[in-house]
């Protein structure tokens, strides 16, 4: 009998274990990785990218227009056009890339071994599939989304996940400015569509 017992606390506390872990790292709205886990998991596969000379590629994606949304809608549709950006950008990445809510209506996608050339075609995917969803909201018809990205590639030896993040976030800023709803990279000094 109080073999069975200890059995049933161990069981009890690796169950809970496992719930702090996950809360440590996911973000409760949308489920995807939280900052802190994104920039761990981030920096583990570029230094995987750089040791093996394959490619490496961050996506910044951010959700045109947010504020407005919550504003005009209210704070149920704002939360629910999260949670389907997130799904929609799952849906568009492979099963060895990483998506993270940064924060806000901020998304990052760092996909290894694709250069600018072979992500581009991913994050048109995003997108575009953004660009298709309608989320409900009872004071108006449903509500249309557009993202703007921006990506940058590994380019330096000595450029880890935060130095990456900065490249596509500049390149994303100039996507907004620019009209929003598209892609744009960065390259050195300048983004380029």
């Amino acid at each position: 009998l109080a073999h069975l017992l200890w059995s049933f606390d161990i069981s009890t506390h690796k169950q809970l274990e496992t719930q702090l872990r996950e809360l440590a790292t996911r973000d409760s709205l949308t489920g995807m990785l939280n900052r802190r886990a994104f920039l761990e998991r981030g920096t583990a596969l570029i230094d995987h990218c750089r040791r093996h000379a394959k490619p490496c590629t961050v996506l910044m994606i951010d959700i045109d227009h947010f504020k407005r949304i919550n504003d005009r809608h209210g704070h149920q549709p704002g939360d629910d056009s999260l949670r389907a950006c997130a799904t929609a950008i799952a849906g568009a990445l492979r099963e060895a890339d990483i998506l993270g809510r940064l924060g806000g209506e901020e998304f990052a996608a760092l996909l290894p071994h694709s250069s600018t050339e072979s992500a581009w075609s991913v994050a048109e995917r995003i997108r575009e599939a953004i660009s298709r969803l309608e989320i409900v909201s009872l004071a108006s018809d449903p509500l249309k989304i557009t993202v703007s990205i921006g990506m940058a590639e590994m380019a330096h030896r000595d450029a880890g996940i935060e130095t990456i993040l900065a490249w596509a976030d500049q390149a994303l800023y100039r996507a907004k400015a620019t009209g929003r709803n598209k892609v744009l990279a960065y390259d050195g000094a300048t983004p380029t569509p």
